[in-house]
C-alpha cells in the first residue's frame, strides 16, 4: 500500500462487510438446520455449473445465462478459453492472449499504448465498441476499475491462477448488470490447491529486445480433514519492451502521410503514403526556415551546414536528408511494462452447508512511453550572442534584423516527453456461499477496492517560458541574459503572463545545445493522480420451484450495491494550465447503485418427436443510478433442439451503460486557444478559451441487441468429436455518449439551447466569452452487426483408417463485422467496419489452432488471420468506384493487406506422475517473421492495429506442480 491510511480504510471496510454478511450466513444455518432435522440431504449439484465440473466448486459462473451450463447450449453464445489453451500462448499478461482474438479489438496493450495515454495498460474491448461496454468480472464479481471510464486493467490479475475465461459475447445487461453492452468477460480464478505449482518463462524478440521474464508461482493446502483451504499466488513479469521504427528495417523507411495540397497537379488525390518523410521546417539542431539564408541547419557545437531538402509538402518533406527526423520516430513499437500481482484466498466450510470465503487480491504495474517530440519555430535577432559568428556576418551583409529558425527539441534536449504510469490496486472480497432447503444455492458476497492510478509526464510549459529564453542579448556582464518580455516578438498578449520568474537563456542552436539549467526552465513534470474506490454487497440465490411436463423450473434472483467514488488530483502548473498538454485539473465525484435482478428457465418440452428439449429463459433487472434515477434492462431467450445433433438458440436483450465517473467528473483545462473566433451569440471575433469538464445530466446509453444461430454437433462416427455454431449479432445502441465541441456547443447556445449555454462562462469583454467547458452529451447512435463462427473437433484418430497413435484437436474461432457505424448530430453516418484508422476493425478476423498429443509430448500450431482492410473508410482509394483524384478526401492507396500469423509451441513432461509433475515449453511467434505492411506502425495510431509490429519472437519455459 502507499500508506497506512490506505490499509487502515481498507480494513475498516472489510469489517464492515463481515459484519453484515453475518446475518443471512445465521439465517441459512438455521434452515439448513431445520432441512437436517426433517431428513434431506444438501444436493451437490450446482444450479449453474460450469463447463469443467471435475473443478466446479459451487460457484455460478458466467454461462451467458445464470442458469445455462456451456458454450454450445446457452442461449446467449459463449466462448471458453481454459488453462491449457492460456499455456499454449505463453505471455506476459491476459490482455496479451485475448486481445488478438477474433472478438476483440485488439486497442489495448504495450504493442498498442505507444499511441495512446495509458502506457502498460490491458483492457478488452469486445466488439470494437469501446471498453466501457465490456463488463469484465473476476469469479463473477465486478472487480475494482482501474480507470475513470470504469474498465479494468488485466495487469492486476495473478495469470498463472486463472482456470478459464468466459466470454459472452452479446447483451447481458439483465442477468450482470450495466456496462454489459457488447458482453461479458469472466475471469474465474483457481478455488483451491493442494501443493505448490508455478513456471519460470523467459521471452525474446529476434532482434534482442523485447526481454520478457515471467515468474508464476502458488501454494495451497487444506486443513481440518478438508473442511478449509487456503491458496496463495502470484505473478511477477516484465517487458523491456521495443524500441522505435528506426530498430526495424521496415521503418527505418520512415514512412508517413503525406498531403499534397489544394494546388497539386491534376491526377494527384489529396494525400499519400510515402516512404523517406521527415520534416521539412525542423531539425534537431534549429534550421533556418525563411529568407535568403533559408537552408542553413546548425549541427553539433551549432557548426552551420547546408541543409538538404526533399520535395517538400507544408511541414514534411520527401526525400532530402534530416537524421531520426521522422513524424513517427519518438514513439517506441512496444512500451515496457512491470507487473507484480498476488492473490490470497481461503475457504473453510462452516456446516455441510455453509462455505465461508475471502479473498484479497494486490496488483501493481507500470508502464514507460514517449510522445512526439516538441516543435517550434523561433524569431532570432541578430544580437542573439549565441548566433555563430559566420551567420551574424551573412544577416550583416543580407541586411538581415532577424531570423527563424525551426528546431525539435529531441529526447537529448528534454522534448522527447517521456510517460510513466504506475497503477496499485488493493482489493478484498469476503462472502458467503451455501444450500439451503434442500437444492438451493446462494451466495452473499462483500467486496472493497481501491485503485491508485498516477501520471508523470516530461512536459513543456505552454511555449511562455521557452519562447521568453530564446530571445536572448548579452548581458550588462557579458553574460547572455534573456531579453525584454515586452518586447520578445516570440511572446504574444496570450502567452506573456505565462513566463514564470528566473528566464534562464537558451542556446538553440546545434543538437544537445540546451544546458541543464535551460530544460529545468522550459520543462517539468506533470502529475496527475488518480484514486477510484469502490464498495458493493451481492447476493443471489438460486433453485427449482416447480417442474412442468419438461422438466424443473430454474429461477435465479438476486440485488446488489456499490458505491464508487472518484478523486483526481494534478500538480499547480496543470491547474494553471500552462503545461503544453496533459492540463488535468481536481475534481471529484461518486454514485451510488442499487440493482435487483430475476432470471428464469422454463423448459417447455423435452424428449419429444422434433423436440428434445425447448428452454425458454428470461431475465429483468431494475437498477438504481443515484444521479440519473432508475433504468430497466430485460433479456428472454430460446433454445430449441430439434434432435439430439442440432441446436438453434435466440435471445432478445435491452442493455444498458451508465455514464462513467469520468464522463460525469471530469475536469481538464485544454491549454490550447483558439485564435480569430467569431462568437455566433453576438458575432463578435476574439480569442476562445476551452476546457473539458463533466456533464452531471448524462443518462444512461440503451442498447437493443438480438443474437440467434445455430449449432451443430453431430453424434455419428469419426465425426463425433466435432461442434461447430454460428451465431448472428445485431446491437443498437441509442444516446451513446460521445463529446461535442466548443464550436457546436456556442452553436447550439445561440440557436436557444439553454442546456449548452450552461457550458459557457460569460464575461463583459466585447467578445463576451470568457470560456467554454466542452463536455459529453448522450447525442450519438451507434451499431454493430456480424457473425461470429466456431468449429471444435477432437480428430478420432484411433477410429481412422491408418488408426494413428495420441490426440489431435482442431479450433477455428472466427468473427466478420458486417457493420459498425457511428452517427452524430449533423454528422454524416461512418461505418468503422473493415477499416483500421479511427478505431475501426477488420471485416474478417480468425484464430485456428492444432493441437496433437502423444504420451508428454504436445505440439501446438496457431494461425492469426485479419482480412484486407481500408486504412480509413472516410477516405477514399483507387480500390473505389467512387475514387475521384480531385476530391479532398482521395488517397492514392486506401488499402492495407490481409495478413496470417503463424506460432509454433511444444511441451513435454519430464516428470508427471502422481502429484507431481515438471514440463518444459517453447513457443515461437511469429514463426514466418513477418513485417507489417511499410506503413501500418505510422498510420494506424488512432485505434486498434491489428499488424505484429515486433517480428520472430520466442519464449522458453518450465511448469512445474508438486
Amino acid at each position: 500500500t502507499r500508506d497506512g491510511k490506505m490499509l487502515n480504510s481498507f480494513a475498516a471496510r472489510l469489517l464492515v462487510g463481515v459484519s453484515v454478511l453475518a446475518l443471512p450466513v445465521l439465517v441459512a444455518e438455521g434452515a439448513a438446520a431445520q432441512t437436517a432435522s426433517e431428513g434431506q440431504q444438501p444436493s451437490t449439484v450446482a444450479t449453474a455449473p460450469p463447463a469443467d465440473e471435475e473443478d466446479a466448486g459451487d460457484r455460478i459462473v458466467v454461462t451467458g445465462s445464470r442458469l445455462a451450463v456451456t458454450g454450445f447450449t446457452a442461449p446467449t453464445p459463449v466462448t471458453q478459453f481454459d488453462r491449457e489453451l492460456l499455456d499454449s500462448q505463453p505471455a506476459v499478461s491476459l490482455g496479451d492472449v485475448l486481445s488478438v482474438m477474433p472478438t476483440f479489438r485488439n486497442s489495448t496493450g504495450p504493442s498498442q499504448n505507444q499511441r495512446n495515454v495509458g502506457a502498460g495498460q490491458n483492457t478488452l474491448d469486445l466488439r470494437g465498441l469501446g471498453r466501457g461496454r465490456t463488463l469484465v468480472l473476476v469469479d463473477s464479481l465486478r472487480f475494482t476499475p482501474t480507470n475513470s471510464d470504469g474498465s479494468f486493467d488485466t495487469n492486476m490479475i495473478p495469470a498463472g491462477l486463472i482456470e478459464r475465461i468466459d466470454v459472452v459475447t452479446g447483451g447481458a445487461s439483465a442477468a450482470y448488470g450495466s456496462d454489459a453492452v457488447s458482453g461479458v468477460i469472466n475471469i474465474i480464478l483457481k478455488d483451491n490447491l493442494e501443493g505448490i505449482q508455478g513456471s519460470i518463462q523467459y521471452g525474446i524478440s529476434e532482434e534482442g529486445d523485447q526481454q520478457q521474464p515471467v515468474i508464476s508461482l502458488a501454494a495451497g493446502m487444506t486443513f481440518d480433514d478438508g473442511r478449509g483451504s487456503i491458496l496463495i499466488g502470484g505473478d511477477i513479469a516484465e517487458s523491456s519492451g521495443v524500441g522505435t521504427i528506426y530498430t526495424r528495417d521496415w521503418g527505418q523507411q520512415e514512412g508517413a502521410l503525406i498531403a499534397y495540397g489544394n494546388g497539386r497537379a491534376a491526377g494527384l488525390p489529396s494525400r499519400a503514403f510515402l516512404s523517406d518523410v521527415t520534416y521539412a521546417a525542423q531539425s534537431a539542431g534549429g534550421l533556418i526556415t525563411s529568407g535568403p539564408l533559408r537552408g542553413v541547419a546548425f549541427g553539433e557545437d551549432g557548426k552551420p551546414f547546408n541543409f538538404s531538402y526533399g520535395t517538400i509538402y507544408s511541414n514534411l518533406m520527401v526525400g532530402g536528408t534530416n537524421p531520426g527526423m521522422n513524424p513517427f520516430g519518438n514513439w517506441p513499437l512496444d512500451t515496457p511494462i512491470r507487473r507484480r500481482t498476488a492473490l490470497a484466498r481461503a475457504s473453510y466450510d462452516l456446516t455441510d452447508n455453509i462455505t465461508l470465503f475471502a479473498d484479497l487480491n494486490y496488483g501493481y504495474s507500470d508502464g514507460t512511453g514517449f510522445t512526439s517530440f516538441h516543435q517550434g519555430s523561433w524569431i532570432i535577432a541578430r544580437d542573439n550572442p549565441f548566433l555563430p559568428t559566420s551567420i551574424r556576418d551573412q544577416m550583416v551583409t543580407s541586411g538581415l534584423n532577424t531570423i527563424t529558425v525551426g528546431r525539435v527539441l529531441t529526447t537529448e534536449d528534454g522534448g522527447g516527453y517521456p510517460q510513466l504510469f504506475t497503477r496499485e490496486t488493493l482489493r478484498g472480497v469476503v462472502g458467503a456461499r451455501g444450500e439451503v432447503f434442500d437444492d438451493w444455492k446462494w451466495n452473499v458476497a462483500f467486496q472493497t477496492g481501491k485503485n491508485t492510478t498516477d501520471q508523470y509526464v516530461y512536459n513543456m510549459i505552454l511555449p511562455a517560458n521557452y519562447a521568453a529564453g530564446v530571445s536572448v542579448v548579452m548581458g550588462p556582464n557579458g553574460a547572455p541574459v534573456c531579453g525584454p518580455i515586452a518586447t520578445n516578438p516570440n511572446l504574444t498578449a496570450i502567452s506573456r503572463p505565462n513566463v514564470q520568474a528566473g528566464c534562464v537563456p537558451i542556446n538553440i542552436f546545434g543538437e544537445g545545445s540546451l544546458s541543464d539549467a535551460a530544460q529545468d526552465y522550459i520543462t517539468g513534470t506533470a502529475f496527475q493522480g488518480q484514486e477510484f474506490k469502490r464498495d458493493s454487497w451481492s447476493a443471489d440465490i438460486s433453485g427449482s420451484p416447480l417442474s412442468t411436463w419438461a422438466g424443473p423450473v430454474q429461477v435465479a434472483l438476486g440485488a446488489e450495491y456499490r458505491k464508487d467514488s472518484l478523486t483526481n488530483t494534478a500538480d499547480p502548473n496543470a491547474i494553471r494550465q500552462i503545461w503544453a498538454f496533459y492540463n488535468n485539473q481536481v475534481y471529484s465525484g461518486g454514485e451510488e447503485v442499487t440493482e435487483g435482478f430475476v432470471e428464469v428457465g422454463v423448459p417447455l418440452a423435452a424428449d419429444q418427436f422434433l423436440a428434445t428439449s425447448l428452454d425458454l429463459n428470461g431475465a429483468f433487472r431494475r437498477t438504481d443510478y443515484s444521479l440519473s434515477g432508475e433504468v430497466d434492462t430485460w433479456k428472454v431467450g430460446l433454445t430449441y433442439e430439434p434432435v439430439d445433433e442440432l441446436l438453434f438458440r435466440i435471445t432478445k436483450s435491452r442493455d444498458i451503460r451508465a455514464p462513467d465517473l469520468g464522463q460525469l467528473y471530469a475536469l481538464t483545462g485544454s491549454g490550447v486557444n483558439v485564435a480569430s473566433f467569431v462568437n455566433p451569440i453576438n458575432g463578435q471575433t476574439g480569442v476562445l478559451n476551452t476546457s473539458t469538464s463533466g456533464n452531471l445530466g448524462l443518462t444512461p446509453e440503451i442498447a437493443d441487441t438480438l443474437t440467434w444461430g445455430v449449432v451443430v454437433q453431430p453424434s455419428w462416427e469419426v465425426l463425433s468429436g466435432l461442434s461447430a455454431s454460428l451465431d448472428f449479432f445485431d446491437i443498437q445502441i441509442e444516446g451513446a455518449i460521445g463529446g461535442i465541441g466548443a464550436s457546436q456547443i456556442l452553436t447550439n447556445c445561440a440557436a436557444g439551447l439553454s442546456a449548452y449555454c450552461a457550458f459557457v462562462t460569460f464575461n463583459s469583454t466585447p467578445f463576451g466569452i470568457a470560456n467554454v467547458a466542452t463536455s459529453s452529451f448522450n447525442l450519438n447512435q451507434l451499431e454493430a452487426s456480424g457473425f461470429d463462427y466456431e468449429v471444435a473437433y477432437d480428430v478420432p484418430l484411433a477410429a481412422l483408417p491408418l488408426q494413428l497413435p495420441g490426440e489431435l484437436n482442431l479450433r477455428l474461432i472466427g468473427s466478420h463485422m458486417d457493420k459498425l457505424t457511428s452517427t452524430a448530430p449533423g454528422a454524416p453516418l461512418i461505418d468503422r467496419a473493415g477499416s483500421l484508422q479511427n478505431n475501426g476493425v477488420p471485416d474478417w478476423t480468425a484464430n485456428f489452432t492444432a493441437s496433437y498429443k502423444l504420451d508428454g509430448l504436445a505440439v501446438n500450431l496457431g494461425a492469426r488471420y485479419i482480412a484486407e482492410s481500408l486504412y480509413d473508410s472516410t477516405l477514399v482509394g483507387p480500390d473505389s468506384s467512387n475514387y475521384n483524384p480531385a476530391s479532398a478526401n482521395s488517397i492514392a492507396d486506401n488499402v492495407f493487406p490481409a495478413e496470417v500469423y503463424w506460432n509454433l509451441g511444444a511441451s513435454y513432461d519430464l516428470v508427471d506422475s502422481a502429484g507431481s509433475k515438471v514440463q518444459i515449453f517453447g513457443q515461437i511467434n511469429n514463426l514466418l517473421d513477418k513485417d507489417p505492411p511499410v506503413f501500418a506502425a505510422v498510420a494506424i495510431n488512432s485505434g486498434g492495429n491489428p499488424y505484429d509490429l515486433v517480428g520472430r519472437r520466442f519464449v522458453a519455459g518450465v511448469r512445474f506442480k508438486y
